[in-house]
């Protein structure tokens, strides 16, 4: 996490000013991985060196940047995801696999005695749950994931457990990312507006994760 404060002053008339595009540049640097995953090797020897460089490299993916407009006249706040696909929404709620048995997390509900998926983060309403594939199976015991590469968001439903039905959950609201693509930010119209008065500073706060390059420039007079 990185966090910097900018000032954006004009020498002459009043301006927007925003984003340049097509200057910003979230990168990656590959020599300080290939470093990091020669070391990670020497944990995990069953994975290969390139591997592990593939997946540091893609941690780019999750990057986010933030910028703060607040001063007496104005505020505005815009949450930036680089790497965000046209009509992609990032929810902010769902299954996880929190103690890293494979399978995604579960309660026993007090109401029913029923074995259920846990439905974690900002949601409201009722969900759905498909029933499970065996009651009383016995549920196998899956070798721990990689506790540094993996993730909680990758598992597996236990066979006797309700497990979520995200399509069929229609009274269930999950919270989404109000987050934009640098697309969405280009051009003319955009929404990034930053006030640049003539020999008066602007604040901007801007936070950061990873190797970044950020680029303003004037849009239009105010």
């Amino acid at each position: 996490f990185f966090q910097r404060k900018v000032y954006l002053m004009s020498n002459m008339f009043n301006y927007y000013a925003t984003l340049d595009v097509e200057n910003c540049a979230f990168n990656y640097v590959e020599e300080f991985n290939s470093i990091r995953a020669q070391a990670l090797h020497s944990e995990h020897p069953e994975l290969p060196v390139s591997e592990i460089t593939e997946k540091l490299n893609s941690l780019r993916e999750c990057l986010r940047m933030s910028i703060l407009i607040n001063t007496e006249d104005c505020y505005r706040y815009y949450v930036i995801d680089p790497y965000k696909q046209e009509n992609e929404n990032i929810l902010f709620g769902g299954t996880l696999d929190n103690d890293n048995d494979g399978y995604y997390d579960f309660y026993t509900d007090q109401n029913d005695g029923k074995k259920k998926e846990v439905i974690y983060g900002e949601v409201s309403g009722t969900p759905t749950y498909k029933d499970p594939v065996d009651p009383d199976g016995v549920v196998e015991q899956i070798k721990g994931k990689n506790i540094y590469f993996g993730n909680s968001f990758e598992a597996k439903n236990r066979i006797d457990t309700y497990t979520f039905d995200k399509e069929g959950s229609s009274e269930l609201t999950i919270a989404t990312e109000q987050s934009y693509s640098l697309e969405e930010l280009s051009g003319e119209d955009t929404e990034l507006l930053i006030p640049c008065y003539r020999a008066v500073p602007t604040e901007v706060t801007v936070s950061i994760y990873f190797d970044t390059n950020i680029s303003f420039k004037l849009l239009r007079r105010i």
